[in-house]
């Protein structure tokens, strides 16, 4: 009867220990999990935001490239005036 009992008191310690295993090896596959889904998120968040960054610097030159060109048209036309100013000037 004694050795039933040391039997069950084994086979109940090696359940025991296949559970604390199986209890490790679940965290250390749900930890793994949750890194891999971070990662996933920051490169998602991050691919997002260099795409935002990068409509903006296109709207930035757009929006230079006007400035520019306005800047050369009032540059122009004030020579031009200039010009028109002296030709004035001289005749009269």
């Amino acid at each position: 009867m004694i050795g039933i009992f040391n039997k069950l008191r084994t086979m109940a310690r090696e359940e025991d220990e296949g559970g604390s295993l199986d209890m490790l090896l679940d965290t250390l596959c749900n930890t793994f999990g949750g890194i891999i889904l971070i990662a996933l998120l920051l490169a998602l968040s991050v691919n997002k935001k260099s795409v935002e960054l990068y409509d903006k610097l296109v709207k930035t030159d757009d929006n230079q490239s006007d400035l520019i060109r306005e800047r050369e048209q009032l540059r122009n036309s004030l020579l031009d005036l200039k010009d028109e100013n002296i030709r004035n000037l001289g005749g009269s």
